[in-house]
């Protein structure tokens, strides 16, 4: 599956939050949105799993335009764009 972003952007309330995105994720690629907070990875990723409409641009998996997909119809993209936690672990104070 090809994931492709053309110029997408995505307002929340009026504001924007991300505009003119352009990204190609080919089949089994990997990739990592990386940015301070408040960058609008997030909002990026919640436009892609169709959580957001975006105010502007296309979003497409194989060439088809992700708003005219049944939910049925991208269970895998829903999968390849999940947020992933990172792991967790335990700190304890040396003075403890």
């Amino acid at each position: 599956m090809r994931l492709l972003l053309e110029g997408v952007a995505v307002e929340i309330g009026g504001s924007p939050i991300v505009s003119d995105v352009d990204l190609a994720v080919a089949d089994g690629e990997v990739v990592g949105l990386v940015g301070p907070n408040g960058s609008g990875r997030s909002t990026l990723l919640r436009s892609v799993y169709r959580a957001l409409r975006p105010s502007a641009g296309l979003i497409s998996l194989d060439g088809n335009p992700l708003a005219g997909l049944s939910a049925r119809e991208t269970p895998a993209a829903s999968r390849s764009c999940r947020r992933r936690a990172p792991p967790t672990s335990i700190f304890t104070s040396p003075r403890s």
